[in-house]
């Protein structure tokens, strides 16, 4: 079989040049649809970095601190 027209022995066995219309419109739609969203989106749209604004609080490894996680991450006990 002709892997450009789909032929095989003078028998059109598959529609290779449709498909290959099919795929490049589909192609260049996609291409025209990325044109026309970066013509429309302004520079001052993209956004940047964010900003470190948050404090970052110093580790606390007391004792008491400890106690305080694991007190946190324990599930209720449950009342009948």
């Amino acid at each position: 079989m002709c892997l450009e027209c789909g032929y095989y022995n003078g028998k059109k066995v598959l529609d290779l040049e449709g498909e290959k219309v099919k795929r490049d419109a589909r192609i260049q739609a996609k291409k025209d649809l990325i044109k026309l969203e970066d013509a429309e989106a302004p520079a001052s749209d993209v956004p940047e970095a964010p900003e470190a604004t948050e404090k970052i609080e110093a580790k606390n490894d007391s004792k008491e601190a400890k106690e305080e996680n694991l007190a946190d991450k324990k599930p209720e006990k449950k009342v009948e």
